[in-house]
């Protein structure tokens, strides 16, 4: 997925962010936001605490890399065996993890009303992050459609 236009885009709490356009793994095109904090990092007096909102920032911020992965141990049980070291951090391994990855289809359209799919990466609070090749987006995004389930309101 070759970068093709970067976007910037602000948030509700004005913070201003910019990613990038890109082609999926079926050629069709998707913006991706990498790496957009959701909460402030879990560091010094904040460690071991309840997660605080993210602050609102000024300065764009540049959402076109993956962010740290979350604290975790190596799987080095299997030696180079793939099937035990495919869930290893391929990426800098942080207290300051707590980030989104956000996809959209296509280009930006701040009239569209799309659906929203809320993924979380497994690994039991012991391994993996969602830069693992196996959760890349651009294998998401190859999908048709998606099916989504939810309770009738009263």
């Amino acid at each position: 997925m070759k970068p093709v236009v970067n976007q910037r885009v602000t948030l509700h709490d004005g913070s201003p962010l910019f990613g990038h356009e890109r082609y999926g793994e079926n050629g069709k095109l998707v913006t991706e936001f990498l790496g957009v904090p959701f909460a402030e990092p879990p560091v010094g007096q904040l460690r071991f605490r309840k997660p605080k909102p993210k602050q609102p920032w000024r300065t764009p911020l540049n959402a076109t890399i993956m962010p740290n992965a979350c604290m975790q141990s190596m799987d080095t049980y299997f030696g180079d065996f793939q099937g035990a070291t495919m869930w290893n951090s391929n990426v800098p391994v942080s207290e300051d993890c707590l980030y989104l990855n956000l996809v959209v289809p296509g280009q930006i359209n701040r009239n569209a009303r799309l659906p929203v799919m809320v993924w979380i990466y497994g690994g039991g609070f012991w391994s993996g992050c969602i830069s693992l090749d196996i959760y890349n987006p651009k294998i998401i995004t190859r999908l048709v459609f998606f099916l989504f389930f939810s309770k009738k309101k009263n």
